[in-house]
């Protein structure tokens, strides 16, 4: 089963009256577009329906796009039980409703991409806004995709040729019209924010290493080996590391670090960041070279 709904964006300026754009600033424009819709297609409905965003016509000055719906027969609990209308409201999620609230551009355009000052819950699918003095009732879902890092990410690639001398203009729109215009005042509204590491989790433990490099570089990092995993370490013992640097302690291969180590974890914009330090070298054991008698 198939369904679709149309909608044109528009890049505009000077540098466009001639009728033909660089590739190489409208194709990762277009690809970007397209991962708009994938990623908002699969917060909102996971892996029941997959999209297809195809360009359908060229027109001077502008860009006309349409996207197809493929949905499984059995699985329409989606945005709405009919596969047109999940598919159209998808659309108007981005784009924007007629007559009504705008979509995921418009919205970012309002907030100038900052935190909204409230948030009002006003039912499971409505919330109310309030910027600047300003409030916009919208779809709980539209502030969904507008919280998610990769769409966010994406429309700024959207974006990305109005950075272009010449390009002035940005406008995605439906068949009726309806949709919003980014101009190039408006870009750093659109620059993602950076997100804060949140740590996780942070242990002190006692291993036991083998040293398979080592590093007298401040900051730099120490590669251990501990029976199955090779780690890179920073190494925090200054009682330590100044015998090493007085040659008060020597190294060679297969000698033993007993170490409390401090492991941390954070969860970043990037995924799981670990970190180990070691704190402590409690036994620095030289490596075996000679028979045990007892």
């Amino acid at each position: 089963m198939e369904s679709e709904t149309k909608f044109s964006v528009k890049y505009d300026g000077y540098a466009l009256e001639t009728n033909s754009m660089d590739v190489r600033d409208l194709g990762p424009a277009l690809m970007s577009l397209g991962q708009v819709f994938d990623v908002a297609n699969k917060i909102l409905n996971g892996n029941n329906q997959s999209i297809k965003l195809h360009v359908k016509a060229y027109s001077p000055g502008s860009f006309d796009i349409s996207f197809i719906l493929h949905i499984v027969e059995e699985l329409q609990d989606l945005l709405n039980s009919n596969s047109t209308n999940a598919i159209i409201n998808l659309k108007e999620l981005i784009v924007g409703v007629a007559g009504g609230v705008g979509g995921l551009f418009w919205l970012i355009k309002k907030l100038k991409g900052k935190k909204p000052d409230k948030i009002n819950h006003i039912d499971n699918n409505t919330i109310e806004i309030e910027f600047e003095t300003i409030k916009y009732t919208i779809p709980t879902k539209l502030l969904r995709l507008y919280q998610d890092i990769e769409i966010r990410r994406a429309t700024n690639q959207v974006l990305k040729p109005l950075e272009k001398d010449g390009i002035n203009y940005f406008k995605i729109n439906d068949e009726k019209d309806c949709g919003i215009e980014i101009e190039k005042d408006d870009l750093p509204y659109f620059i993602c924010p950076d997100i804060k590491e949140e740590k996780i989790f942070e242990v002190d433990h006692k291993v036991a290493y083998s040293i398979l490099s080592v590093s007298f570089k401040e900051d730099n990092k120490w590669r251990l080996f501990d029976g199955n995993n090779i780690v890179n370490v920073l190494i925090k013992d200054d009682d330590f590391l100044n015998k090493v640097e007085n040659s008060e302690i020597s190294f060679t291969k297969g000698d033993i670090l007993i170490c409390t180590i401090r492991t941390k974890q954070w969860q970043t914009d990037n995924g799981l960041k670990t970190e180990h330090e070691v704190i402590k070298i409690e036994e620095h054991r030289s490596a075996l070279k000679q028979l045990s008698l007892f």
